[in-house]
């Protein structure tokens, strides 16, 4: 007999789609959750048949969640998951049927998984988005502009008094235009960066706010403990639940490294380099033995190869990488 086929799951092409798989999550949760009312069979019968489509995106769910290595990769990622990590931080990210719907089932892996894989809420906000692995350069009415790393989405509010830019997820370098009677201001939920004039960088990661400041002066506020620090070219400040952190000042381009194509790594852990490359790869990548993510490394790898940097790793460490799917990477000892 032939190897078993794997379950094909097929990445959104579009924002309706992207609605409809959210939805065929949601629908596939509340049958394993509970008996449905016959009410309920029935809105789920014509949800479902409304096209081919929604009828794809349920079965293709079914099928992975049958999937006995997708499984395994779920146990795998509550060693990676931590659920109260982004506690403090904003939940506009997530949809609150899909919080509603698998918190209580306890299935904190799983949620983390899905909604790490669809985020049309999001997307719904953003008057510019790109997708994992890509990029983009926009430039705005005043002539700023903004480039967009991967997986990052922001909202343009001009009015006659500011300049304000909602980065609603990921991470995007500023070019801003000077106009003193109109300050320009980045909120990333509880960090708000205003400027002047300068070049900068702005990441909203899953438990803090990172600004860096490539030439100028800009103030970085912590707006729920009311701290506020001015950051000055070459210099660096985190915001954390815990308030601001110590300026520190950068001696290298590493985090502005993407804008050209690369990351750059420097006796770093495994587990901090898997991270900052998972940015760069749809779906998770989650460790089956967490002894594995002490490895140093030393590296430079192209942003548009995120797969080949994993290869490269795999090739130099004791490690072994399995792709369980499109959406799924296992990191495991050789």
């Amino acid at each position: 007999m032939g190897k078993p086929k794997k379950p094909h799951f097929s990445r959104p092409a579009s924002e309706q789609d992207n609605l409809i798989a959210e939805e065929a999550i949601v629908w596939f949760t509340r049958l394993q959750s509970a008996a449905l009312s016959p009410q309920e069979k029935i809105r789920f019968q014509t949800w479902k048949a409304q096209s081919p489509g929604h009828e794809q995106a349920y079965n293709e769910i079914s099928q992975l969640w049958d999937d006995a290595d997708f499984n395994q990769a779920l146990k795998l990622s509550s060693l990676s998951y931590n659920p109260t990590k982004n506690r403090g931080k904003r939940t506009r990210h997530y949809p609150n049927k899909l919080q509603k719907t698998w918190v209580p089932l306890g299935l904190a892996a799983s949620a983390a998984l899905w909604l790490a894989l669809f985020d049309p809420v999001t997307r719904f906000q953003a008057d510019y988005c790109t997708p994992v692995g890509g990029n983009q350069t926009v430039q705005l009415s005043d002539g700023s502009s903004v480039t967009l790393n991967t997986d990052t989405a922001i909202a343009v509010a001009f009015n006659n008094d500011e300049r304000r830019i909602r980065l609603l997820k990921g991470e995007a370098y500023f070019d801003v235009q000077h106009d003193a009677s109109k300050p320009f201001v980045i909120d990333s939920g509880e960090t708000e960066t205003k400027v002047l004039g300068t070049r900068f960088i702005v990441q909203d990661a899953q438990a803090e706010d990172k600004v860096t400041v490539i030439k100028g002066l800009v103030k970085v506020s912590n707006m729920a403990q009311q701290q506020s620090v001015l950051l000055h070219p070459d210099e660096q400040v985190t915001n954390t639940n815990s308030g601001l952190t110590a300026v520190r000042h950068i001696a290298n381009n590493r985090d502005s490294a993407w804008l050209k194509g690369r990351l750059s790594f420097q006796d770093e852990t495994l587990e901090q380099v898997v991270n900052e490359m998972g940015r760069y790869l749809p779906g998770v990548v989650l460790f089956s033995d967490n002894t594995l993510k002490a490895y140093r490394i030393n590296a430079r790898f192209d942003i548009t190869q995120p797969k080949l940097a994993l290869a490269t790793l795999e090739q130099t460490l004791p490690i072994q990488i399995t792709h369980v799917s499109d959406w799924v990477t296992v990191i495991r000892p050789r």
